[in-house]
């Protein structure tokens, strides 16, 4: 069993080795796209011609499989024309649009996704208290053996450095949290989109990362907490301003502020989920961390190329941001089924975590104890089926959610564990 600790401990992809597929999941706002009933951004200095060329330079050149995207106009011929203008365009004939949700304003979030390599299942309404509500995106993997889900929530959360925005996103992050809690967990879930949050301690960002039951918080991938307004320490992950000069309709100030942000569930960071997020792959993009409180080109930008760059810079006062993530197996691990072998362990834990495993066949397993960002904690030897249990010693780990893995020639499975 040697080679199967060596599997968890490097790269702790569970069942995402072998005929795996890789997802970019991209957020963007894009500024009053065709959305033009108020006085500062117009036809003149937003126009929707241009946008259009700006955005697919931007799409060819970060290639996503799923978008988020948000600040557009809430109709259907602006659904249809960012799908047909845009994303399908330069040889893609992939994305598939969605249907979107009553936005304050007539603005609205939009998500559209590779339908070679999803299906749309379900969707559920997030009613907010304010007059900007969300949806919930549940997408099925096409080509796995067991049934992977994905949950997309877009979000664009209201504006305002003072009590009353804040008061309103954290509202809104309310509604999306008594979703979670209603279905009893958030596994693969994905919360992205311009949050207009200033800080981390922010009651709104809070309720996302910080629930009281750990089971239903949302992390930060790149782990990049604190005061993210005007602070130089986030020049590498700051989303807005793209500009300082007023055109009428970009907001100015430089890029000082890290509005656009994806968080996931434990089980996206852990892969428990057939889901796991790719360490290193969280990408503003067009940000260098040379432009604290410049535009985006001020200087020269090497970061991408210069159409690219030029496109960041005219479409949005925003950048967008992509991560990406492994997803499903069509391998033999997959194939092979667990369900007449018996896993007994208690859960929660607390001092200890007692496995044993009752089986038919005679199989030598393995038992991971790991954590939720894919540390393992202890790995036992070869373990014989029927021949007693394993302890793992829990008392000096914190509190939080693990994974167990049981492992054996043909396969493996995964159970999450919560210490308390």
């Amino acid at each position: 069993m040697r080679f199967l600790s060596l599997l968890f401990s490097f790269v702790f992809a569970f069942s995402l080795l072998n005929a795996q597929d890789t997802v970019r999941i991209l957020t963007y706002n894009l500024l009053y796209y065709n959305h033009y009933g108020q006085d500062w951004c117009t036809e003149e200095n937003n126009p929707i011609n241009n946008k259009d060329q700006w955005l697919r330079t931007i799409i060819s050149y970060t290639k996503p499989d799923i978008v988020a995207f948000n600040e557009v106009a809430g109709n259907e011929i602006t659904k249809y024309k960012l799908k047909g203008s845009v994303l399908n365009t330069d040889g893609r004939t992939y994305f598939k649009e969605t249907n979107y949700p009553y936005g304050a304003g007539n603005l609205t979030c939009f998500m559209y996704y590779n339908q070679e390599k999803f299906d749309l299942k379900e969707v559920f309404d997030v009613y907010t208290a304010s007059s900007r509500d969300f949806k919930v995106y549940r997408l099925q993997y096409k080509h796995s053996l067991s049934e992977t889900n994905l949950y997309i929530i877009p979000v664009h959360f209201a504006a305002g450095n003072n009590t009353s925005g804040q008061n309103k996103r954290a509202q809104m992050a309310d509604s999306i949290m008594s979703l979670v809690e209603r279905r009893g967990n958030n596994d693969n879930f994905i919360v992205l989109g311009d949050m207009n949050v200033y800080r981390h301690t922010e009651p709104a960002f809070q309720k996302l990362i910080n629930h009281p039951n750990i089971e239903y918080r949302f992390y930060d991938p790149v782990n990049q907490l604190g005061s993210w307004n005007n602070n130089p320490s986030f020049k590498n992950y700051h989303t807005q301003s793209t500009h300082t000069d007023d055109d009428g309709c970009k907001a100015t100030g430089g890029l000082d502020d890290r509005f656009d942000i994806i968080l996931v569930d434990d089980d996206i960071l852990s892969g428990a989920g057939r889901v796991k997020y790719i360490e290193n792959s969280y990408t503003t993009v067009g940000q260098d961390g040379e432009h604290f409180n410049h535009s985006l080109i001020v200087g020269g930008n090497s970061s991408v190329p210069a159409d690219v760059l030029n496109a960041l810079y005219n479409m949005s006062d925003h950048l967008p941001v992509y991560a990406d993530f492994v997803i499903g197996n069509a391998n033999s691990s997959e194939i092979y089924s667990f369900e007449n072998v018996k896993i007994n362990y208690q859960n929660p834990i607390n001092l200890e975590l007692k496995v044993e495993i009752l089986s038919p066949e005679y199989d030598y397993y393995e038992l991971s104890l790991v954590t939720s960002m894919g540390v393992v904690l202890e790995t036992t030897g070869d373990f014989i089926a029927n021949s007693g249990s394993f302890v793992f010693n829990t008392e000096t780990i914190s509190k939080g959610v693990y994974h167990l893995i049981v492992s054996n020639s043909k396969g493996f499975t995964t159970k999450k564990i919560l210490k308390l």
